[in-house]
């Protein structure tokens, strides 16, 4: 189940009656603004929390389920914070967490908040990077990685994760690029209609 837009109270009383129903995953949505119905620009009266934060609160207030985003941007985040933000959940939910991860295809958030939203390409080539990043911190001892996007020395996370060899991950977005890299790199995937390249999500595309 995923809960979304709600007051946090009512979202964290969602969660536990999600999990006394007998929903065996939780999710919570990562963004700045969420669009509206249609890509009818950005909604302003939804709320939209930031999700590692969120993700700690549901941990504490459940106790089976298993929970994650659906899913984390890549591009809000250096893939060392993603790892550590899971690690942090994984011990905090007694091995629950489940990273969810995607390349970003908002893109009037982005353009509201002046950030860069390269095309959808080298957004994609760098969530692969950012997974295998991910996974080396979460098992390696020391991870030196050269990559386009990230570079890393000699890096480290303390603790690992609970779960072994690591939490599941989840990729998330549309088109065969990210199976491709789902194939390599994911447990499961999650496919949504084709926004990738437009930026939004087109009736047009949610129709085909």
């Amino acid at each position: 189940m995923q809960l979304a837009a709600l007051p946090a109270k009512e979202l964290l009383d969602s969660a536990r009656k999600a999990e006394e129903w007998g929903y065996a995953s939780l999710y919570v949505p990562d963004h700045w603004a969420y669009e509206g119905q249609g890509g009818g620009g950005l909604d302003d009266g939804a709320n939209a929390w930031e999700a590692t934060a969120m993700l700690g609160a549901v941990a504490v207030a459940t106790s089976r389920a298993r929970i994650g985003a659906l899913v984390l941007c890549n591009l809000f985040r250096h893939p060392a914070t993603t790892a550590q933000a899971t690690v942090t959940l994984d011990h905090v939910s007694g091995g629950r967490a489940q990273l969810g991860i995607g390349s970003g295809w908002t893109k009037a958030e982005f353009e509201m908040m002046g950030m860069p939203f390269p095309d959808v390409k080298p957004r994609l080539r760098m969530l692969e990077e950012a997974v295998r990043v991910v996974k080396s911190l979460w098992t390696e001892q020391r991870t030196t990685f050269t990559g386009e996007f990230y570079r890393l020395k000699d890096a480290f996370i303390v603790p690992k994760p609970v779960q072994s060899p690591h939490p599941p991950i989840m990729l998330g977005g549309s088109g065969k690029g990210i199976l491709r890299i789902a194939a390599r790199e994911a447990d499961h995937v999650n496919v949504i209609s084709d926004a990738g390249r437009a930026g939004t999500i087109l009736m047009s595309e949610v129709a085909r």
